[in-house]
């Protein structure tokens, strides 16, 4: 199981790069961002109806859970025939991590601590549930399921925001998961636990297509992939080691549930500070798409 679980993570950063990368070559500025947020939000539909499928295929045999997998075959076909192939990136002449502008790996190390916040949701609603008595295994399912559903629609505000707010829309987006887990940190029923695992993750699930769009208006066509990988690394190493920070960090105090929502909601409150701050515009890179574009228009009108 753990074996398979390796070459299924692989799979999924496989396609979430391969899919970002062909984005960036077709698309650029505000309708990258775009669409790379309506991106998103058929991956949150697809997670619930594969969740759903595979309840349904495993409800007499776990392991039939797995069979839900077969449904993407004809997909992959449909793919390999009708994606174009993307645009081939121009042979380096330094290592990747030299080509990486700073702006990429600021917004990188971003990524790993708002996501490493973030998660305290995911990892703690389960004892939530079970400390303050809303119900059991059950109940936080279905805390967990409201928040993919939350995937849905913030994909669709990727667009709008960035439009008004620019880079700027990515601190506000942090501002809405620093409301969600505040609201964790007083939930009084399941009712409102609910609802504060769907704005943790509007704010999560706005921000990450931000960050894409983000690093790839700040990255050369060489190297471009690559930037967009190691973004998603940033966040996914989050995810993985947000357990073990925040139990080491507040294990001096005793490590309960809400010093480290208090924790984590302190962090987030610094970064978006600073990105209020350092986001105010456009990046040198950005404005040079942007006018890049514009001139585009202005020719196709002529």
């Amino acid at each position: 199981m753990l074996t398979a679980s390796v070459f299924i993570g692989i799979g999924i950063g496989g396609i979430q790069n391969g899919t970002d990368a062909l984005i960036a070559d077709y698309f650029e500025g505000q309708q990258r961002g775009s669409i790379m947020g309506v991106y998103s939000t058929f991956v949150a539909l697809g997670g619930i109806l594969w969740t759903t499928l595979s309840g349904i295929l495993g409800a007499r045999e776990w392991y039939m859970a797995y069979a839900a997998y077969a449904v993407e075959l004809p997909f992959i076909i449909i793919e390999a025939i009708c994606l174009p192939m993307g645009h081939l990136e121009p042979k380096r002449k330094s290592n990747v991590f030299k080509n990486m502008p700073k702006e990429v790996a600021l917004i990188t190390l971003i990524s790993f601590v708002f996501v490493l916040c973030f998660q305290l949701f995911s990892t703690n609603v389960s004892l939530i549930v079970a400390e303050r008595g809303f119900g059991g295994t059950g109940e936080s399912a279905m805390a967990s399921t409201i928040m993919t559903v939350a995937g849905i629609f913030a994909g669709l505000l990727v667009g709008p925001l960035f439009k008004r707010f620019k880079n700027r829309a990515m601190p506000l987006a942090w501002c809405v998961t620093i409301v969600g887990l505040a609201l964790t940190l007083v939930a009084p029923s399941l009712v409102v636990l609910c609802a504060a695992g769907f704005v943790t993750s509007l704010g999560k699930e706005t921000y990450v297509p931000l960050q894409g769009n983000f690093a790839a208006g700040n990255s050369t066509n060489e190297g471009r992939a690559f930037n967009l990988a190691i973004g998603m690394a940033g966040t996914n190493f989050g995810m993985a080691l947000s357990p073990l920070f925040f139990e080491a960090a507040t294990a001096p105090f005793g490590a309960q549930i809400g010093q480290k929502f208090v924790l984590g909601i302190a962090i987030i409150v610094v970064l978006v500070v600073f990105g209020m701050i350092h986001y105010a515009k456009l990046t040198p890179a950005q404005e040079a798409e942007e006018a890049a574009q514009a001139a585009a228009r202005e020719a196709a009108v002529k």
